[in-house]
């Protein structure tokens, strides 16, 4: 009973308590850590890292990750349009211009975030279609 009593009174503290990162407003589900406190107001899932008050990251526990940046949230429809990092990183310093990607970005994400489907589509840039065609059957 103290344990929830407990709980309560430190998501009361934090209730409506938007924040801004950058130029993204930071409410609920999601939250700032507080690292003087060291409060926490919500699910893990949701916890929101600003970096240089710039960048809001959504962190994950998948092996080699740097999180998910989020580029736009919208409150009202329940989304968020968001950066796989570790991809950017990766895209970014690929030995040739014809980078596939290891991972999935779908097998990164928590329970409550999913890809929609209009958002499932594998883009490859700088490829021509023979040198896509051949890394992705290497690729397996």
């Amino acid at each position: 009973m103290l344990t929830v009593a407990a709980a309560e009174e430190q998501v009361e503290a934090c209730s409506g308590s938007a924040k801004k990162c950058g130029n993204t407003t930071i409410s609920r589900p999601f939250w700032l850590p507080d690292w003087e406190t060291g409060k926490s107001c919500g699910s893990p899932d949701f916890e929101v890292t600003c970096r240089n008050s710039t960048a809001p990251v959504i962190l994950n526990s998948a092996p080699i990750s740097f999180g998910f940046a989020i580029v736009n949230i919208s409150y009202k429809e329940r989304s968020l349009h968001v950066i796989d990092l570790g991809k950017r990183y990766l895209l970014q310093h690929a030995p040739n211009s014809c980078q596939v990607p290891i991972w999935n970005t779908s097998a990164k994400l928590s329970a409550p975030f999913r890809i929609s489907p209009g958002n499932l589509g594998l883009i490859f840039y700088s490829c021509p279609e023979a040198a896509g065609a051949a890394a992705l059957a290497q690729d397996g």
